[in-house]
């Protein structure tokens, strides 16, 4: 369905890197059905091939591994019997199309609020972003570390939760499957709230309630789909919505810095440092750095691994890129009243025929890319479910159970939506704290947990010191996050 694996399977669980397209969801899947598998499973349970190790190393010299079969540091042969890596050589990526998936898979909705974390932190969000996308970016290459190890070791499946297995047992699998399920569940409500919001934008004329009504009405028969290739074209389309956005509001905002009497916004108020907004910010910028159950089997399909690590440095220095773009030209355009949406601020800022259709168009074009990633999304939920079921009975889960629980979650997602219309700024923001679980805390402890044999002082004591601090940081965040929430709900 995109260029990280082939379609080879009549479901679609490969339609969760169709929705990371847009940044939504990072989970692989697969059936356990007796089809050749073209995904990866997150819980890890299908047979595979085995992959190679990235041959570089994250700021520090890599640790020896305790295992006699150490992760391999000169060049791209496949580990253990020869053959062809985990996926097949007609499958496998080159580097500039691993930057296209890496790219894909982490930028999306969040995008859109770049601008509003700017607003909540003033100018200060700018190096508060390169510092974010540093941390992002060195534990996901540790993400990848850890994998090389275990499959040097043996394990043949690139998986998250198999890194998590290897390394705290059963707790650790389970802790990456929770923390993907929550994610994946909160992804659902901020696409569902997203998708509204533009379609207001789009049809100002329309009173919310029945413009919510009839987009839950269409999308109620997207839970009878099965067959999601035809949407593969979503994952090209969302950066191409993505391109226009930053075509748009780079336009405006170069035109307000050069020739400021011709601009139509109004000189708006601008701050170096908000204090009180820097958590909220910091969150909502770490939902959209999080991706990372996707890296080892991007990973693993690439043509040359022991470009993993150039490949990674560029492709964060590229969300930077992008982030930083969007979210200066918005807060210059916007002020402090940047909205937690930018395609709001551009929908009531646009002016001309020309500037309405280009608006009119980005409003419809993330409006539908969102609506047809939420039936993806649910679909991994419902593809979790059936994973685990047929991990602990050893059967596959009944046909018309499915077809409940999928309407069971999508109908969790709308109501949940709802409630929370008002407030997606708080969940982004949980989507942030959850990934600084996901992304930042239980990479480092997995590499810590697989490595600390074969580490010296200095490198344990680096990465203790790490870890420490990222808890310490993911806590006060979540606190302020939470209590913020909780006044605005007493407003």
């Amino acid at each position: 369905v995109t260029t990280i694996v082939a379609p080879r399977r009549r479901t679609s669980p490969e339609l969760a890197l169709v929705a990371a397209g847009a940044g939504e969801c990072w989970l692989m899947l697969g059936h356990a059905e007796g089809e050749k598998a073209g995904t990866i499973s997150l819980i890890g349970n299908e047979p595979a091939r085995r992959t190679s190790p990235m041959t570089t190393s994250p700021l520090f010299p890599r640790p020896r591994c305790s295992s006699s079969r150490s992760a391999s540091l000169d060049g791209d042969k496949p580990l253990g019997d020869s053959g062809s890596g985990f996926y097949d050589g007609e499958d496998l990526t080159t580097e500039t199309q691993t930057i296209f998936n890496i790219v894909n898979n982490y930028v999306g909705m969040v995008l859109l609020s770049m601008s509003f974390c700017f607003a909540s932190a003033g100018w200060f969000a700018l190096p508060l972003l390169f510092v974010l996308t540093l941390l992002g970016g060195y534990t996901g290459a540790l993400i990848v570390l850890s994998y090389a190890t275990i499959a040097n070791a043996g394990e043949t499946v690139p998986s998250y939760a198999k890194i998590g297995e290897h390394s705290c047992g059963a707790f650790g699998k389970w802790l990456v499957v929770v923390s993907s399920v929550i994610e994946t569940f909160f992804c659902i409500v901020s696409m569902n709230i997203i998708t509204w919001k533009n379609v207001a934008c789009f049809l100002p004329q329309m009173s919310l309630q029945p413009l919510i009504l009839g987009c839950v009405v269409l999308s109620f028969p997207t839970n009878w789909l099965t067959d999601f290739n035809r949407l593969s074209f979503l994952s090209a389309f969302g950066l191409g919505c993505v391109i226009f956005i930053c075509a748009d509001i780079g336009y405006e905002a170069g035109e307000q810095l050069l020739v400021p009497s011709s601009s139509a916004h109004a000189v708006e108020r601008h701050a170096l440092l908000e204090v009180r907004g820097l958590p909220m910010a910091a969150s909502i910028m770490f939902a959209g750095l999080t991706g990372h159950v996707s890296l080892p089997p991007i990973y693993a399909s690439m043509k040359r691994p022991s470009r993993f690590g150039s490949t990674l440095i560029w492709s964060f220095a590229a969300m930077f890129v992008f982030y930083a773009f969007v979210g200066a030209c918005g807060y210059l355009l916007y002020g402090e009243n940047a909205s937690v949406i930018v395609t709001e601020d551009m929908a009531r800022g646009a002016r001309g025929p020309m500037d309405r259709l280009l608006v009119n168009l980005i409003l419809a074009g993330m409006a539908f890319k969102l609506f047809c990633s939420v039936p993806m999304c649910v679909v991994v939920l419902t593809d979790i479910a059936e994973n685990l079921h047929a991990e602990r009975y050893g059967k596959q889960m009944r046909k018309d159970w499915v077809m409940y629980l999928r309407i069971g979650c999508w109908l969790c997602g709308v109501l949940s939506s709802v409630v929370f219309y008002d407030s997606l700024e708080y969940v982004t923001a949980f989507v942030g704290i959850n990934s600084l679980l996901i992304s930042v805390i239980l990479p480092i402890a997995f590499y810590l947990a697989i490595h600390w044999k074969g580490m010296n002082t200095l490198s344990m004591a680096w990465y203790l010191l790490v870890l420490f601090l990222s808890m310490a940081v993911t806590i006060m965040i979540s606190w302020v996050d939470i209590s913020d929430f909780i006044g605005s709900l007493r407003m």
